[in-house]
Order: structure tokens, then C-alpha cells, then sequence
């Protein structure tokens, strides 16, 4: 079985180098984390974006605001390391970059789940990617600095393709779920990590040349969208209010008794179906 799984791996791993878009790739064992990883090997290496981390497990696996990512056989953890030349010109859009890369993993799996997903993928805000009402997949964008400025950005990425749910933690048996469930046939991680990587490529490109075009994706994507959200701001703080989706520069809109709110941070806590 390790014999196929590596034929595999290797496999992937020549069909997107011939694609001609990495420029550098590796799949290891285990590492701490990939996004960890990408940081420490970056300042040496930055002219060799764009790059590409897999890893088969990660010891230290986090997703944002320092949360654990369970990492078990079967999700497909990997970082892009991205120079700021794919990226829009103007460096006000950076922190838009999850949210283009949400939608490239939307895609993602529309492409892979064809006709057969009983829901359309959604999107919460900022970074979560949902698929028949559970959580499927997250995003962790960092910076990355050479010489002491930032000059590319890593983009870790776990997705959860083929996971045997009797080994999960039972606080993740209601909330999580992988692809193969949801296809009810296998979708390895290799298949998966190729057309995520073709689909953030041409994500990026389409956000360089049109940097408004993603936006009507997300928003009909938009799981908040008409709830009733409580999301933490800052320290103490927190702001409960309908969703009114995100404004065109990504931000959330929350409107209360009062006003508006416009996010541009901030945890998402919880959710309901408005009344």
C-alpha cells in the first residue's frame, strides 16, 4: 500500500511540475507545520516561488487565531509560498488573499464533486470553506519577509479528502466532513492537491488582471449571509448583528439595532438562521 501511495504522490508531483508554475516542490513525511515550514525556508529561498509544501502529517497543525487543525491520514495539508508579483499591483487588495483563495478551493471541489454534492460549497468569512453544512476545508495566510520587508505570502490550506471519521474527535463528528463522504467514492489527496493548485493559479491570475471579478462568487457563496453572527473584535470585544454579506473589499457586514458594522477582522463565534 505505501508502494501505490507514493507512486501516487510522485505522480502529482511531475504533473505540476510539468504544468510549469512551481518552482519548487516537496511532500514530507512529517513536519511540524507547513506553514512553519514555508517561514523558515523562505528568506533563503525566495526566489524559487512560486512553491508548494505537502506534508503526509503535521505534528503542530493550526489554523487561524492559533487553533489546532485535527491533521489525521486523509486531509490534505500543504502551504503555496507566493511572491507579491501574482498578486494585484495594489498591496490595499493583500488582505483580500483568503477570500480569493476561498474561492479557488470552492471551485475546487464543485470540480471534483461534479453533480453529485448535495449542497453548493460555501464560504464563511474569512477563511473556512463549508460543503453540505459542515466544515470541509480552512486557509492560514502569513507573510513572508525577506531582507525584512514582506515579499510573498504562504497559504496553508487543509482540506479534508478521504478521512475515516471513527479515529476523529467526537466534538467533529457533527461539524466536519471530507469529500469522499459527501461523493460516497474515494477522492484521494493527490487528485485533490493537483486541481486546488491549477484552480488558485488561475484564481490569482483572474485577481491580478480583474481584482473585483471574485467578489460575486464569494458573496453567492456567502454561508453568513441573512444569519444573525456574533464575532469577536479585538481583546473583549464583540458585534451581534444580521449578515448582510461582504462589502468589495471583503469585509464583513453586520448590521445591528443601530448601524452597520464593517469587519475587517474578527472571529466568527457563532451563527443562527435570522427569524
Amino acid at each position: 500500500m505505501e508502494l501505490i501511495a507514493n507512486l501516487r504522490r510522485q505522480a502529482a508531483l511531475d504533473e505540476l511540475r510539468e504544468q510549469g508554475w512551481l518552482r519548487h516542490l516537496e511532500w514530507l513525511p512529517e513536519v511540524d507545520s507547513t506553514n512553519n515550514l514555508v517561514k523558515r525556508w523562505y528568506p533563503q529561498n525566495a526566489l524559487e516561488t512560486p512553491a508548494l509544501f505537502v506534508a503526509e502529517r503535521q505534528t503542530a497543525g493550526r489554523g487561524r487565531s492559533g487553533n489546532a487543525w485535527w491533521s489525521p491520514t486523509g486531509c490534505l495539508m500543504l502551504t503555496l509560498a507566493i511572491p507579491i508579483r501574482e498578486l494585484p499591483d495594489d498591496p490595499a487588495r493583500y488582505p483580500q488573499l483568503a477570500l480569493v483563495t476561498g474561492v479557488a478551493l470552492a471551485t475546487t471541489v464543485d470540480v471534483l464533486l461534479g453533480g453529485t454534492s448535495v449542497a453548493r460549497t460555501q464560504l464563511k468569512w474569512p477563511n473556512d470553506t463549508y460543503l453540505a453544512g459542515r466544515k470541509l476545508a480552512g486557509i492560514l495566510i502569513e507573510a513572508l519577509q525577506s531582507r525584512s520587508q514582506t515579499t510573498g505570502f504562504a497559504i496553508g490550506i487543509g482540506i479534508n479528502a478521504q478521512v475515516d471519521w471513527r479515529n476523529a474527535p467526537m466534538h467533529l463528528h457533527e461539524k466536519a466532513v471530507c469529500l469522499s463522504s459527501v461523493a460516497d467514492r474515494e477522492i484521494d489527496c493527490e487528485t485533490v492537491l493537483v486541481e486546488l493548485v491549477q484552480q488558485v493559479r488561475e484564481q490569482l491570475a483572474v485577481w491580478r488582471e480583474r481584482p473585483d471579478d471574485w467578489l460575486a462568487d464569494w458573496r453567492a457563496r456567502c454561508l453568513l449571509t441573512d444569519c444573525v453572527v456574533r464575532v469577536r473584535v479585538g481583546e473583549k470585544g464583540e458585534v451581534v448583528g444580521r449578515c448582510e454579506g461582504i462589502d468589495i473589499e471583503g469585509r464583513l457586514l453586520l448590521r445591528t439595532e443601530n448601524q452597520l458594522h464593517t469587519l475587517s477582522a474578527g472571529e466568527v463565534l457563532d451563527w443562527a438562521a435570522a427569524d
